[in-house]
């Protein structure tokens, strides 16, 4: 398990914050982006930059699960996409 120390821990969480607290990323910067770093580019879209947003507001929400191995994650994973998942 990836253990950081608390110090660590506010320092991702500011760094989340403060990112958060920014407004998104226009087309034009992502595009930019992408010629910037072309062995990136698919982490400088719409679609990321959007799915990054909900992800960390998810964490700021609480809404995680904490796991102690791969196999409990791919579990957790596999039945909350069964057709009986509440979702």
């Amino acid at each position: 398990m990836l253990s950081l120390s608390p110090a660590d821990l506010q320092q991702i969480a500011e760094e989340q914050n403060a990112w958060l607290a920014s407004p998104p990323l226009s087309d034009d910067e992502l595009a930019e982006l992408r010629q910037q770093y072309p062995e990136q580019a698919w982490a400088y879209t719409r679609e990321m930059e959007d799915g990054l947003r909900r992800a960390l507001e998810d964490v700021k929400a609480g809404r995680t699960i904490q796991v102690d191995s791969i196999e409990e994650m791919f579990a957790v994973l596999d039945a909350d996409s069964s057709p009986d998942a509440d979702l």
